[in-house]
C-alpha cells in the first residue's frame, strides 16, 4: 500500500519531481528521480507516442496532444488568478495556487493533475471484436461532452510505465469495469479468443 499523498507531496511532484523507489529487472531496489509533472506535460504535449487524442496546431502545423494540451489548459485557467507574480511560469502559478486555494479543494485538483499526467505515459490497445469475460461485451456506447455518443471496444490493455513490472499491464473493460493486473489477463484473452471460458 501507498501512503495518501499529501497537498505538499503533490505540489512537489509537480513542480519539482520526487524521488520514487523502483525495483530492478533482479528485484534490487533502486532511487529514480522523477522528472516534474508539469515538465512531463510540456513535453506530452508534442511527444506523440501513439497514446491520446491527436491534433495539429494551426500556427505551426505540428501534431499535438490535445489531451495534455486541454490538461495544462484546466490548470492554468484554476491556478493563473491565484499568483501573485505578473506573468507566472505554470510551476509558479501552481505553487501560489497552493498556499491560497483551500486546502480541501487544492488537495482533490492536485491528486487529480498528478493522476492525469501520469496518465499520459500511459499506453493503451484497443482490443478489436474481443468480448470481456465477464459482462461478454465486446463494444460499448459512452456518451460524449457535447451530448453525442460513441461506440469504443470495450476491452483494452493500457501499459503503465510507473508501475513495478508485477503491475505494469491492466486489463480493462469499459462496459462493465472489470479489470485485472498482470500478464496472466492477457494470456488468459488469447484464449478467449480461441473460445475458452474465462470466467474466474
Amino acid at each position: 500500500m501507498h501512503p495518501t499523498p499529501t497537498l505538499e507531496s503533490m505540489i512537489t511532484a509537480l513542480c519539482d519531481g520526487t524521488p520514487r523507489i523502483r525495483k530492478l529487472d533482479d528485484g534490487t531496489p533502486t532511487v529514480i528521480q522523477e522528472m516534474p509533472l508539469l515538465d512531463q506535460l510540456r513535453i506530452a504535449i508534442t511527444d506523440r507516442n501513439g497514446t491520446g487524442r491527436s491534433g495539429k496546431n494551426k500556427n505551426t502545423g505540428a501534431i499535438c496532444n490535445l489531451d495534455a494540451i486541454e490538461l495544462e489548459h484546466d490548470i492554468r485557467n484554476r491556478t493563473t488568478q491565484h499568483a501573485t507574480t505578473p506573468n507566472p511560469t505554470l510551476k509558479q502559478a501552481v505553487r501560489e495556487w497552493a498556499t491560497t486555494e483551500n486546502r480541501t479543494v487544492a488537495t482533490i485538483y492536485a491528486a487529480d493533475w498528478t493522476r492525469r499526467i501520469r496518465t499520459l505515459n500511459h499506453t493503451t490497445v484497443h482490443l478489436h471484436n474481443t468480448p470481456c469475460p465477464r459482462c461478454k461485451k465486446a463494444t460499448y456506447t459512452r456518451q460524449l461532452d457535447d451530448g453525442t455518443t460513441k461506440v469504443d471496444d470495450a476491452l483494452a490493455i493500457i501499459v503503465r510505465p510507473e508501475e513495478q513490472p508485477s503491475t505494469r499491464v491492466m486489463t480493462c473493460c469499459g462496459a462493465c469495469g472489470w479489470t485485472e493486473t498482470g500478464f496472466e489477463a492477457i494470456k488468459r484473452l488469447a484464449h478467449l479468443q480461441a473460445g475458452e471460458s474465462l470466467v474466474k
